[in-house]
C-alpha cells in the first residue's frame, strides 16, 4: 500500500513539472506611460478653432472665435472676388453678431467711378470692400433685411451740404455675414441711389424733390464692418 501511494505522489509531481514546462514564462510586468489624449479632444469648439488656425496645415479656413461662435467658413465665404448681394440672397456666411472690434486696418471701401444718373429714377450701383494688405482678413458686415448693404448719405454740391426735410428711420432687422478676403481680394457691396434731396424713396409723409438735371453732386457711401463704418465719397451727375 505504501508503495502505491508513493508511486501516485511521484506521478503527480511529474505531471506538475510538465505543466510548468509547457506554460510560457510570464512577461515581466512594467508600467508603460499611457498615450497622451489628443489635444483636439480636450478643447472646446472655440479653442479648437484657435489651434487649427494658428498651426494647422489643413486647407480648411476657420472663422476666428471672437467673430463667430465656432462656425466653419464655407468656401463661398472666402476668396479674392466675392459678392455680398449673392451671399445674402442664398443665406450664406451667417454670423451671430458683429465682434467688438474695429474693421481690419487693411480694409478699404472703394467707391464706383463717377456716374451719370437718370433724372428722378432710382439708380443701382456697386462699391467694393478691398483688402489692401498682405494677409487674409476676416470680418462681419452688417446689413438690414431687404435693404442694400451700402448706405448713401450727406448729399453735397460745390456749394456745400444740402439739407432736406424728409427723414426716415430704418427699423429693418439687422443681418450679419462673415467673410474672409485674400490679399488684394474684393467684396462687392450693392447700393441704391435715390436722386432726390432726401436720398430716399418717397413715403406718405414725405415727398422729396428730384435733383436738378445737368448738375453734379457728391454723396458719402458707407458700409458697417465689425464695429466700424467704412466710408468713401462718390460723385455723380444728373442727366
Amino acid at each position: 500500500m505504501r508503495t502505491a501511494i508513493y508511486a501516485l505522489v511521484l506521478a503527480c509531481v511529474a505531471c506538475g513539472g510538465e505543466a510548468r514546462q509547457a506554460a510560457p514564462p510570464s512577461a515581466p510586468s512594467r508600467s508603460e506611460p499611457s498615450a497622451p489624449a489628443s489635444k483636439l479632444q480636450e478643447l472646446t469648439a472655440n479653442s479648437r478653432l484657435e489651434v487649427l488656425t494658428e498651426g494647422s496645415t489643413d486647407d480648411a479656413s476657420f472663422a476666428p472665435p471672437e467673430l463667430t461662435t465656432g462656425i466653419w467658413v464655407e468656401a463661398s465665404c472666402r476668396g479674392e472676388g466675392l459678392d455680398l448681394a449673392s451671399i445674402r440672397k442664398l443665406g450664406q456666411c451667417p454670423a451671430e453678431k458683429p465682434p467688438d472690434l474695429p474693421a481690419p486696418e487693411s480694409l478699404e471701401l472703394e467707391a464706383p467711378e463717377p456716374a451719370l444718373v437718370p433724372h428722378g429714377k432710382a439708380f443701382r450701383f456697386k462699391a467694393q470692400l478691398v483688402n489692401r494688405g498682405d494677409e487674409r482678413v476676416g470680418f462681419v458686415v452688417t446689413a438690414r433685411a431687404f435693404r442694400p448693404s451700402t448706405e448713401v448719405s450727406r448729399l453735397r454740391t460745390d456749394g456745400g451740404e444740402l439739407e432736406h426735410e424728409c427723414s426716415n428711420e430704418d427699423f429693418a432687422t439687422p443681418e450679419y455675414h462673415y467673410v474672409e478676403l485674400e490679399p488684394g481680394g474684393k467684396l462687392s457691396v450693392s447700393g441704391m441711389l435715390y436722386p432726390n434731396d432726401a436720398l430716399s424713396v418717397a413715403t406718405g409723409d414725405c415727398e422729396p424733390s428730384a435733383l436738378t438735371r445737368g448738375r453734379e453732386y457728391q454723396v458719402e457711401l458707407s458700409v458697417r464692418v465689425n464695429e466700424t463704418k467704412l466710408d468713401a465719397d462718390w460723385s455723380f451727375k444728373i442727366k
